[in-house]
């Protein structure tokens, strides 16, 4: 990035009627990051909480920001969740965000929604801003305040947006929460750079019938499903996607990455079965109790007992 002061706009929602998120503490953490940071002069922040529909385009014209940081729920394709004038649930979708930003193209460089599925919104948004952030799935609270805090640090240490967002995603992963894949950054198909951690909104391509095959599939008891092809195929899509389904169903969902897990842990099974039950648990955002209930015995099979059913707080 250039050296010049950046104004940065932290908009924040939590309507009544939706779970309630740690905004304040996010918001907090992110200026006094920024404040304790090598060019804190560099930076002029302004925030506003509760925010209705109408009060976005207010707070732009108003503090003409670089940096917009929404904060909040999202709901995939029906919006990002605002509050209405009596404080009621308002979505507003990705067409009439893009159509906003669209305006300020010329002003605005980066927009972060630290939101669940919001990335249906930042696809829209890059069509008209060269940087923007969205939530691939459901995010914890705390790990989009990892995310949030440990992007600032970055901007704050004078680094580029690229490597602002790696290092938010690194924040999640040192947190020890395993969710550091669900930010996406995606540029503008207008603005390119070699080092950009691009994702192109629409890399997948269906091919029916194996999608609704897979949909029937992942809501059986015992289900086993099997995704096999080359490189470049959009396996990971379809798996987020599976997810995804599963969860609008009303199941909890865990994704294991063995790529994660070192040599020594799958060579021994039961570091192998403790392991997982480990990152089961931090998935669910509950105690494992790895250590209170596994027991030394030859039958190790039905050792990962330790995981019960939670309702989380997602954003």
């Amino acid at each position: 990035m250039s050296i010049y002061t950046r104004n940065i706009l932290l908009l924040s929602a939590n309507p009544k009627k939706t779970s309630q998120l740690r905004l304040a503490e996010e918001m907090r953490d992110i200026k006094e990051g920024l404040r304790l940071s090598e060019n804190r002069d560099l930076f002029s922040i302004s925030a506003a909480s509760a925010i209705r529909p109408r009060d976005i385009r207010r707070a732009i014209l108003t503090y003409q920001p670089h940096i917009i940081h929404f904060s909040g729920h999202g709901s995939q394709e029906e919006g990002l969740v605002f509050e209405d004038e009596t404080g009621a649930v308002k979505f507003v979708d990705g067409s009439a965000l893009a159509g906003l930003f669209e305006l300020f193209a010329n002003q605005i460089e980066c927009v972060v929604l630290n939101a669940c599925h919001s990335k249906y919104q930042a696809a829209e948004i890059a069509r008209h801003i060269n940087y923007v952030v969205g939530m691939s799935q459901e995010i914890q609270d705390k790990a989009a305040i990892e995310f949030a805090v440990g992007f600032y640090d970055g901007l704050g240490a004078g680094k580029g947006y690229d490597f602002a967002y790696k290092l938010g995603c690194n924040a999640i992963l040192t947190a020890g929460i395993k969710q550091h894949l669900i930010p996406e950054l995606i540029e503008s198909q207008n603005f390119k750079s070699p080092l950009s951690s691009t994702v192109s909104p629409n890399i997948y391509i269906e091919r029916p019938p194996s999608e609704v095959k897979c949909y029937q599939e992942i809501l059986q008891p015992g289900a086993l499903i099997r995704i096999k092809a080359p490189q470049k195929m959009g396996k990971t899509w379809l798996l987020e996607n599976l997810l995804s389904y599963a969860r609008e169903q009303g199941y909890q969902t865990a994704k294991l990455d063995l790529q994660q897990a070192e040599n020594s842990i799958l060579d021994n099974l039961k570091s192998f079965l403790q392991w997982v039950c480990v990152d089961v648990s931090d998935s669910l955002d509950i105690q494992p109790q790895v250590n209170e209930t596994w027991q030394d015995i030859q039958r190790i099979a039905g050792r990962c007992s330790t995981i019960k059913p939670v309702v989380q707080c997602l954003r």
